[in-house]
């Protein structure tokens, strides 16, 4: 399967995505990611973005979404889909500087392109804030807890969309599973190990827990999504 970890800052998506990776080894992260763009070309992030900033990243995770293409066990820790919720916000914030037409073509072109990367994921892994776990400050990453929140709230508006089956983020035809993972560390992986089997393929069995990770979708819906 090929997964992709998403939500705000400080949520908890590297500490999963490392953890995930020692209980199924098998399982690979790039090893160059977007930070290592950020930091060679000194893009500016999170509420001081700026649209060429958003465009070089986007394009970045695009390439990298792509790169699933024929691989069978990767993990991501974070995707497009980051960007554009990232992008959400500082549309709304009136952050971009350029002309309005301008500003609306660049949102709805990143809204098609991550509707076609999406296509190269199975599950995307949802984590919203956890009050347990405090924003650190560090390189690159806000420390503010009201921009936090609210880009957790546009991600639990983006999940809203999906389960409608809106068409409008992710692909009606084709598009991964866009499943919401809470709780401390633990219960996250004891949850995962209930539907991924220590070979890293998803478990099969004629109760299936996947019937409860959207109630949205019955069983044979998720499966298809999940293409088995």
């Amino acid at each position: 399967m090929r997964i992709a970890v998403v939500g705000a800052q400080c949520v908890g998506k590297t500490t999963l995505v490392d953890t995930f990776k020692s209980y199924w080894p098998m399982y690979k992260s790039p090893e160059k990611t977007y930070r290592d763009l950020v930091k060679e070309k000194n893009l500016t992030l999170n509420e001081s973005g700026t649209m060429s900033s958003q465009v070089i990243i986007r394009d970045a995770l695009a390439d990298l979404a792509m790169s699933n293409a024929g691989k069978t066990e990767t993990i991501h820790d974070r995707c497009i889909l980051d960007n554009l919720v990232y992008t959400f916000w500082l549309a709304e914030r009136n952050k971009f500087l350029e002309k309005e037409s301008e500003i609306d073509d660049f949102i709805a072109q990143s809204i098609l392109i991550t509707k076609e990367c999406l296509k190269f994921y199975d599950i995307i892994l949802w984590l919203p804030i956890n009050p347990n776990i405090p924003i650190e400050e560090s390189e690159n990453r806000s420390s503010n807890e009201s921009f936090r929140e609210e880009i957790n709230n546009i991600f639990y508006g983006v999940h809203e969309t999906y389960k409608k089956n809106a068409g409008v983020i992710f692909d009606k035809e084709d598009q991964p599973a866009f499943i919401v993972l809470e709780g401390d560390l633990d219960q996250k992986i004891s949850y995962m190990k209930e539907y991924i089997g220590s070979d890293g393929k998803l478990i099969e069995t004629t109760t299936s827990v996947l019937g409860d990770l959207e109630n949205v979708y019955d069983e044979l819906a998720l499966r298809g999504q999940l293409k088995i």
